[in-house]
């Protein structure tokens, strides 16, 4: 299938979609149905009866792209607990408070806390009603247990990703690695599982359990595999198979904090129960792995979309163009379906922002083209606006704090840089919405994901821009409007 590079004996075996039962022509309807909500994907791996049937990545992303999980993550620490569990080295009713006495405030932690068990954790049913450590803190773990709590643990889903990074570091407090290191030698490394695969750490270097595991797509397809089968891979059991039923069944329910029909199916360990009796990995920026055991059917897709909430974008379609033609028996060969599919997979690229790619004779672009902006005093701490324009796309300049910015933008393309003021790997486009806006996006692609929207609205003597941004700790600075004169 597209984008696919060479492959080891330990990836996924690859077969067409009818040889296991499922129509081409519904995969490249279930593909319509997501394009439909404009979402910004990075890839798409579909599954069934452990073969790859679709393969895909939209360009410039690539199959050895590394691509941060976000919440996805969550999944593998569970992972790594039921491999701890399955050892004998804990048990999920131990109290997590044994395992970090030196954490606890003078006089031993609140009640609520002490009595908070594995079990609790796993099911997002911790004592706490929201993550506790927050930007600027140094000891994350700690705050788990110096933070007051809200309520008794074990009763209530509550999405705490606090209870996660303590789960995280209990793996490495007790295995004494790292939390991939952890998973490798029983499972990771027989997966074929990426060997520059890591996970971003916390100010104090203990992984980042809850949201920081970072690896190709084909990684998280094969790590959901497993699940899929049962902790089996490649005809060996490698996670154990009473803590993979468990974990993917439904364990707590969540029906008072869900806000679409897969979010209220309720929580198993660190995976979601959504429709159709099917669990899933869920990370904030379309990092998903939907699997569905009754089907034998795995939909792996990763992005960058933090403006929608994009899980019933990705579902709904699933649910109502892909789920239910899928056949129990093999099905005749459809060679045109396929090979439009094989086409659409290979042609797959993102989407640069929509709108006119004007030209100099363009009145904006001719007002706007290499005139400095003054702004007025403005809360983004921008002072001056420079727009210049150069064959396929331009740049955007602006004076930050007394320094001198650069943004480079693609007209129908995008444009791939660092972004200057944080180094953050990014990608840019930018269009004409009519003669006086320019519209400029903005995607971080690297460890960080975030999205920065730029619209800059010129007139004869003037310049207004806004900035509206969509990110995780970062581009707190980049929201805002401002306004100034071209100078004479």
């Amino acid at each position: 299938m597209s984008g696919c590079n060479s492959r080891d004996s330990r990836d996924i075996p690859v077969a067409a979609p009818e040889e296991t039962g499922v129509p081409s022509g519904a995969i490249l309807d279930f593909l319509d149905g997501m394009e439909r909500f404009g979402l910004k994907r990075h890839s798409i791996i579909l599954i069934r009866r452990g073969k790859v049937i679709a393969e895909g990545y939209w360009k410039p992303f690539h199959r050895g792209f590394m691509q941060r999980l976000y919440s996805a993550s969550k999944s593998f620490v569970s992972l790594a607990i039921g491999l701890l569990a399955d050892e004998g080295k804990i048990a999920l009713d131990d109290r997590v408070c044994g395992y970090f006495p030196e954490k606890q405030p003078p006089g031993g932690a609140h009640p609520w806390i002490a009595a908070a068990t594995i079990r609790d954790l796993l099911r997002m049913a911790s004592p706490h009603s929201s993550t506790t450590y927050k930007p600027g803190m140094t000891d994350w773990v700690g705050s788990f247990f110096t933070a007051k709590p809200t309520h008794m643990p074990g009763a209530v889903f509550v999405y705490d990703t606090s209870a996660t990074h303590v789960l995280g570091a209990l793996v490495e407090k007790v295995s004494g690695k790292p939390l991939l290191d952890s998973m490798r030698p029983r499972f990771l490394d027989s997966i074929g599982f990426s060997r520059d695969a890591y996970c971003i750490q916390d100010p104090m270097g203990v992984s980042w359990g809850g949201s920081g595991v970072v690896c190709t797509a084909m990684d998280f397809a094969k790590v959901a595999l497993a699940c899929l089968q049962g902790g089996r891979y490649g005809g060996e059991q490698l996670l154990p198979e009473w803590y993979v039923r468990e974990a993917t069944a439904c364990q707590i329910d969540n029906f008072a904090t869900g806000h679409h029909a897969d979010g209220v199916q309720g929580y198993g360990y660190q995976f979601w129960a959504y429709r159709n009796r099917s669990f899933a990995f869920n990370g904030m920026a379309l990092e998903l792995a939907i699997c569905v055991p009754d089907r034998d059917f795995a939909c792996v897709t990763t992005g960058n979309d933090l403006w929608n909430s994009n899980v019933p974008m990705v579902c709904d379609p699933l649910w109502s163009s892909l789920y239910p033609r899928m056949s129990d028996a093999a099905l005749p060969e459809d060679g045109a379906a396929c090979g439009a599919l094989r086409e659409r997979l290979a042609g797959l690229s993102a989407k640069a922002v929509a709108g006119r790619h004007g030209s100099h004779s363009s009145r904006g672009q001719a007002l706007l083209d290499g005139r400095t902006a003054r702004m007025e005093p403005n809360g983004l701490g921008i002072s001056r606006v420079r727009v210049c324009f150069e064959s396929g796309g331009g740049v955007f300049h602006y004076e930050k704090s007394g320094r001198w910015l650069s943004l480079r933008f693609g007209f129908g393309r995008h444009e791939a840089q660092a972004f200057q003021e944080y180094g953050d790997d990014c990608l840019a486009s930018g269009a004409w919405a009519n003669d006086s806006a320019l519209n400029i996006c903005c995607m971080f692609v690297g460890n960080r994901m975030a999205e920065l929207r730029i619209c800059v609205a010129v007139r004869e003597d003037s310049v207004t821009i806004q900035l509206r941004s969509a990110a995780e700790a970062m581009l707190e600075d980049y929201d805002g409007d401002a306004s100034g004169l071209f100078d004479e």
